[in-house]
Order: structure tokens, then sequence, then C-alpha cells
């Protein structure tokens, strides 16, 4: 029931689909470039060591934050930023003042130019301002009361409307303590 002749036929594929495609046609006293040596497969890779995790190093030396005693504005603001997110260690005085008076002057400047321009997009921007630096206050507050060998959870007083922020900075002004040195650990 086969045809022998239909089997001996190859099917027609266009060249280039399924089948290498034919060389273009050369013109009359065209040369055809040379063809390169056919690469080797490449090999095969060698077997991947085993991924180990760089240690998470904060901005910091050391296992903790050493206060900076008589800090500078601009030493402070430095060592805010750097230090963000830094819970452990301790800051001094000056870091903590610097830094709150600065705080408070641009919360009094904003709302100064707030009310006399009547500018939303000022507000934006101090809002954002504020919420970008809210974890660093945090634990710049944390670390000053490290400082005077105090609790970092009495930052949660900040959370006591009215006078939760005048507790906290009353404790921030309590003098160093050498004993605060067990939060540097």
């Amino acid at each position: 029931m086969s045809n022998p002749e239909y089997q001996s036929q190859e099917p027609k594929v266009l060249p280039g689909y399924f089948s290498p495609a034919a060389p273009p046609p050369q013109a009359p006293g065209q040369q055809s470039a040379p063809q390169a040596p056919a690469a080797p497969y490449p090999r095969m890779p060698e077997p991947v060591q085993q991924y180990v995790a760089p240690q998470l190093q904060l901005n910091h030396s050391g296992p903790g934050v050493r206060p900076f005693r008589g800090a500078s504005f601009t030493q402070a603001i430095g060592r805010f930023y750097s230090h963000y997110g830094v819970f452990s260690g301790r800051a001094s005085k000056s870091e903590f003042w610097w830094i709150a008076g600065a705080m408070s002057g641009l919360f009094v400047l904003c709302a100064f130019l707030i009310g006399v321009t009547d500018a939303d997009w000022l507000t934006v921007l101090y809002m954002l301002f504020m919420l970008g630096s809210a974890v660093p206050s945090i634990a710049l507050t944390v670390r000053r009361l490290h400082d005077a060998n105090l609790s970092g959870a009495l930052a949660c007083l900040w959370l006591v409307p009215y006078v939760g922020f005048i507790a906290v900075w009353i404790l921030a002004l309590l003098p160093e303590k050498p004993q605060g040195a067990r939060f540097d650990k």
C-alpha cells in the first residue's frame, strides 16, 4: 500500500528556513571572502563555587558608634547622616543638640515661609525631608540616651502628646556617664 516513489522523494524546503541558506550567486570577477574555520563548541564552565553573602556593614567602624565630644555643626550633620539607622553606641551632647537646633530652626523657617507664601509645595518638601530624617533622628536620640547610661527605649516618650518631646530633651541634657560604654557592644 505504500508507494515507493513517494518514500524516496525528499521534501522540498526553502533555503534558509529549515536548512542552511545557499550562498548568494557571485558576479563574474568577484571573489568570495574566505570562510572562517568552524569554532569548536564552547566548553562547559567550571562548577560555580558556593555563594557567600558579604557581611552587612553600616557606615561606622567597630561594634558601636563612639561619641564625638565637641563636634561642630558640619561634623554633627555628617555623623547624623553617615550613621543612618545605627542604634548601638553613643552620641555626645554636641552631636545631639546641633541636630535638634537645626531641625527646630528648619521647622520655624518653613512654618514662617509657608504662612507668608501659602506654598503647598513647600509643605510637601518639608514633610518629605522630615520623613527622610525620621530614622536618623530616632537613632541619634537612642545613642544620646545611651551616652547618659539610659535605655534607648526611653526615646518612645516622644510618643506622649504635648510633653513627650520635652521629657526626651530633658533626658538628653543629662551629662555623659562612663557606664554608658556598655552600649558600645
